[in-house]
């Protein structure tokens, strides 16, 4: 899991990927494609009110509705929130049809090139705000 987020979101979260790994993981779902590889990953963790959803990599829109439909299966009496990518408007409007509500927007911002840009059509989910 280490290595496909690090190919796409280009930092090292290995601290936090590994925290979220060990307190929580029920919460860790990875999906691999038929060569035997990672093609995505959700983690989510439990806060004070509701669950949290995030970080999210993954290789495809189909790939991220089945990581969810894992998290949703295994725990369908929770409530989850999540800080999804704007980039991702097909996977919002899945989210709101089953039942998830539009609370706020988050915007991404730099000046000057971004190399943190360009991994976008993978990267679904942060972890939240305050956890990148």
């Amino acid at each position: 899991v280490k290595i496909y987020d690090k190919k796409y979101f280009l930092a090292d979260r290995s601290k936090l990927l590994d925290r979220f790994q060990n307190e929580f993981p029920s919460l860790t779902f990875q999906s691999v494609d038929g060569k035997g590889e990672i093609n995505g990953y959700l983690m989510a963790r439990e806060g004070q009110s509701s669950y949290h959803i995030g970080p999210i990599v993954s290789a495809n829109e189909s790939v991220s509705k089945a990581l969810f439909a894992k998290l949703f299966s295994a725990f369908p009496d929770k409530e989850f929130i999540i800080d999804i990518n704007e980039y991702h408007s097909r996977l919002i409007d899945f989210l709101v049809s089953n039942g998830f509500e539009i609370q706020r927007d988050l915007y991404r911002m730099s000046i000057g090139e971004n190399p943190f840009g360009k991994g976008n059509e993978y990267i679904v989910a942060s972890s939240s705000a305050e956890k990148g």
